[in-house]
């Protein structure tokens, strides 16, 4: 439906959460938008709260599902969408008013694939953590893969057709990064722009993706997707011109998530998980891409302390 936004909202177990989330779309000052949640099999009040929202409201349908993941109901409400745009906001995040409105006009304006704003963290106790961002237009497939530019799932009005055509949709089953993994395809094929505006709220709470304790089973699917959406970048641009430059950034890119996540499973005395990991063929050629020269000193520092797989060294990683 033309200009038509489909907001997909999953939602598990945030009935803290579901009730301000669904306001702040309702709130919004565009008004031409459907909002689909799924309740992701949550065992809070997390449906009846959403329900409750949607009463009378004929904008609003709330589905429910046995739990599957979080992947899997976004890819329900892709396929419950009727919109001509569609945007994922988490069920514990919010917009201010004029999220859609300002996305909307950029995006009718420029005619780009993606619209896409800035966003702020939220924390529990009220405070609110304002960034200051770069805020690039066009092709960010290098900036991106370079951490040049933040983008944020929840922040960007993305053409359901490109997501289709391009069958680019979120991985069932993977636990992490599964967000990073559609937005870095997306960087491959899609033109961006930007309402350089913080307009999105990202909630940081206990236990959430970026608080929860560092379990690396759990956290080597953020892995899977990096190499997941690499090799859909280069199918992609694989007639590009500059496809050597961008196959160098990638593996240093893909290098550095693996020595990061290294790091953090030393940080969690999980040696000899780390060391397994780092004798394994697959990922052992990945740290060769790694240009310390090029890193900063503190990640220097980490690099090489990784690279001593020395227990006792490891011990000291606590102190970084």
């Amino acid at each position: 439906m033309k200009d038509l936004v489909s907001v997909i909202v999953p939602a598990y177990n945030v009935s803290l959460y579901i009730g301000e989330c669904i306001y702040s779309v309702k709130q919004q000052t565009y008004k031409n938008w459907e909002l689909i949640v799924i309740d992701d099999g949550s065992t809070d009040h997390t449906f009846e709260i959403a329900q409750r929202c949607a009463k009378g409201d004929e904008k609003i349908r709330v589905h429910r599902q046995e739990n599957q993941g979080v992947s899997v109901a976004r890819n329900k409400g892709m396929e419950l969408a009727q919109g001509q745009w569609v945007v994922f906001l988490d069920g514990d995040d919010y917009w201010t008013p004029e999220l859609l409105a300002k996305l909307v006009a950029e995006k009718q304006t420029s005619g780009a694939d993606v619209a896409y704003c800035g966003y702020n963290h939220a924390y529990s106790n009220g405070f609110v953590r304002r960034y200051r961002y770069k805020y690039p237009n066009g092709d960010l497939l290098l900036p991106f893969f370079r951490g040049k530019v933040r983008l944020q799932i929840g922040a960007m009005l993305i053409t359901k057709a490109l997501l289709i055509e391009r069958n680019i949709a979120f991985t069932p089953g993977c636990l992490t990064g599964q967000d990073w993994e559609v937005i870095a395809k997306l960087t491959a094929v899609a033109n961006f722009s930007v309402v350089p505006e913080n307009l999105h709220m990202y909630r940081v709470r206990p236990n959430s993706a970026i608080t929860s304790k560092w379990n690396w089973k759990k956290r080597i699917h953020t892995l899977f997707a990096y190499r997941r959406a690499a090799e859909f970048v280069l199918q992609e641009r694989r007639e590009a011109p500059d496809l050597p430059k961008i196959r160098t950034v990638l593996d240093k890119s893909v290098a550095f998530k693996f020595y990061k996540f290294l790091w953090r499973t030393i940080k969690a005395k999980a040696y000899d998980d780390a060391l397994a990991l780092m004798d394994n063929a697959e990922y052992k050629q990945l740290l060769d891409h790694i240009d310390e020269n090029n890193l900063a000193l503190i990640d220097r520092l980490k690099f090489y302390t990784v690279l001593s797989r020395n227990k006792w060294c490891w011990r000291c990683a606590r102190l970084f």
